[in-house]
C-alpha cells in the first residue's frame, strides 16, 4: 500500500459504485489512524478513496455480513 506522508490536510471518501459518497472525513494529524463504522453501511463493493495535496489514491474495498 502506497503511503502518504501528510504536510496539510487529507480527505477520505467512501464512494459507492453508483458513484454517490457514502461517507466523507477530513484529518490534519500526521500518523492518525482511523477507524470506519461500517455498522450502517451496506454489504457490498466501494471505493475508498484518500487525497492529500500529492494526489489521490483509490483502493477497493468490500464489505460482507
Amino acid at each position: 500500500m502506497k503511503q502518504i506522508s501528510i504536510n496539510k490536510e487529507i480527505t477520505m471518501n467512501l464512494i459507492d459504485m453508483n458513484g454517490r459518497i457514502i461517507l466523507k472525513k477530513k484529518f490534519t494529524n500526521a500518523g492518525q489512524n482511523e477507524l470506519i463504522d461500517t455498522s450502517k453501511i451496506g454489504t457490498g463493493r466501494y471505493v475508498l478513496q484518500i487525497e492529500s495535496d500529492q494526489g489521490i489514491i483509490p483502493k477497493f474495498i468490500e464489505i460482507i455480513r
